[in-house]
């Protein structure tokens, strides 16, 4: 045989491997403490939210099947940067991050805000220095600092988006830093309606820059680039059909 037509016929069988190398059935994993509205387990144990609804819109047309698990999230992020998870779900871009993964497009972004009491005076949010006068209280486990919030700021940590508000109302804390789109997914999965409080007030400081969330595909994942572009053909085609616009108003407007 001639050598053109080996080096020939060697490429297209790599080629057909590589298209092969993505499983049938592609596994993503997420925290366990959810992040609604993106993430989140239903009343019947199951994973759900934007994520999932997503994966399934994009995957699934082109003949993959999704699993989703919810597990601690830096067991999360360690088993999707090697592969054994082809998808990391609700990752933010940074230099590290990206040593580690492929991003595609991102699919949705968060808004911070802040709450306090309405009856005492209004806190000075209007800056990252004037904030440093206050208690500040969040939930646990949020990365803050995405907003130019040093983490040694946060004062005080709660387990769940209510206790972070019953801190605020028994005086434990003077302001509380959320995101506007998890205060309404709360809310509409079955929580407290923290905007929505007459003993509350709140607002959305424009120093604070929105943050953009994405899946993240580890540089382990076999074919990844090529996953990676299926995700952003995908999102990009709900984007401009409106259907991703539907599926993020499905988890905050209940």
């Amino acid at each position: 045989m001639p050598r053109t037509a080996f080096v020939f016929l060697l490429l297209c069988a790599l080629s057909a491997s590589a298209r092969a190398a993505l499983p049938h059935t592609l596994r993503a994993c997420g925290d366990a403490n959810g992040f609604p509205p993106a993430l989140f387990r239903d009343r019947a144990g199951a994973a759900g939210g934007i994520d999932v609804d997503v994966l399934r819109r994009v995957l699934e047309p082109a003949g993959y099947r999704v699993e989703v698990e919810l597990i601690p999230w830096a067991r999360c992020v360690l088993l999707g940067a090697r592969g054994d998870y082809q998808i990391v779900l609700d990752g933010v871009r940074s230099p590290r991050r990206e040593r580690a993964f492929l991003f595609p497009v991102s699919h949705y972004s968060f808004t911070p805000i802040f709450v306090w009491l309405r009856k005492g005076p209004p806190p000075d949010i209007q800056s990252v220095a004037a904030l440093a006068r206050y208690r500040i209280c969040s939930q646990a486990d949020y990365n803050y600092e995405l907003y130019g919030v040093p983490a040694a700021m946060i004062t005080n940590r709660a387990p769940t988006i209510d206790a972070a508000a019953a801190m605020l109302k028994l005086g434990r804390c003077e302001v509380m830093l959320q995101n506007v789109e998890v205060l309404r997914a709360h809310h509409a999965l079955g929580g407290a309606d923290l905007l929505g409080d007459p003993s509350l007030a709140s607002a959305a400081p424009a120093w604070m820059p929105r943050v953009d969330f994405y899946l993240m595909v580890g540089r382990g994942v076999a074919d990844g680039p090529r996953l990676v572009a299926l995700l952003t053909r995908g999102i990009e085609s709900l984007k401009r059909d409106g259907a991703l616009d539907r599926i993020r108003a499905k988890y905050q407007n209940r």
